[in-house]
């Protein structure tokens, strides 16, 4: 189980924008966001903290009418939020196995979203959690006794139209399980938890980094 947070710090706008500058300092290789015109005295707010964070990359349809997962991965451990969320800026656009690496050629695409996870607690059980409000781990053991593990943000099952319980059935298979929710019910173990999510596209973040959308003009 994840530790427990007692703090609630809200995700920023400035969250997204550190991502959005560690990305764009990795293709133009640059060593700090100073260079991509970011305020000497610009601070990351709740910079201090440590907590669960994940960073979710998506990518902006032809049509412009959908946006299509890129990449998300995060940890439950927590972690100071400037060098998580470059790590995991980083980890989710180039090593999220699902996916091949965001190329450079998607930046103008892309919309980035930061979510800041609080308030960990173990559920009754796997119904006990409200679809559009908490995010839900599960943990279990199969009859070998091997363990399996998975989660979904707060928005996952809202987002797909799931109840209660299409949401666990769906992370049973996402976990690598293939057997039934009956038959592992006695081992389940499920924790929720809540987020506090903030996003940005490209055209936003390029609003107060003028300096990034010209050097990726000039390489790109």
């Amino acid at each position: 189980m994840a530790e427990q947070v007692s703090l609630s710090p809200a995700a920023h706008d400035k969250h997204v924008e550190h991502c959005f500058d560690t990305l764009v300092c990795h293709f133009a290789r640059l060593d700090h966001a100073k260079h991509l015109g970011r305020p000497d005295d610009w601070t990351l707010p709740f910079h201090d903290h440590k907590l669960p964070l994940f960073v979710t990359w998506r990518k902006r349809s032809q049509s412009h009418q959908t946006w299509n997962l890129r990449g998300c991965i995060g940890t439950f451990h927590p972690r100071h939020l400037e060098s998580g969320l470059s790590e995991f800026a980083k980890t989710s656009a180039f090593r999220d196995s699902r996916f091949d690496p965001i190329d450079i050629s998607e930046l103008a695409h892309l919309e980035c979203a930061v979510s800041l996870l609080t308030n960990f607690e173990p559920a009754q059980d796997h119904l006990d959690w409200t679809v559009g409000t908490h995010g839900i781990t599960i943990k279990f053991f199969d009859h070998k006794n091997r363990p399996f593990s998975a989660t979904y943000l707060p928005e996952v099952p809202h987002e797909q139209g799931w109840t209660k319980e299409e949401a666990v059935v769906s992370l049973l298979r996402k976990s690598g399980y293939r057997g039934t929710l009956s038959s592992i019910q006695t081992s389940l173990t499920v924790t929720r938890y809540q987020s506090s999510k903030t996003s940005l596209g490209w055209d936003a973040y390029t609003q107060t980094r003028p300096e990034a959308l010209k050097i990726m003009q000039q390489i790109s």
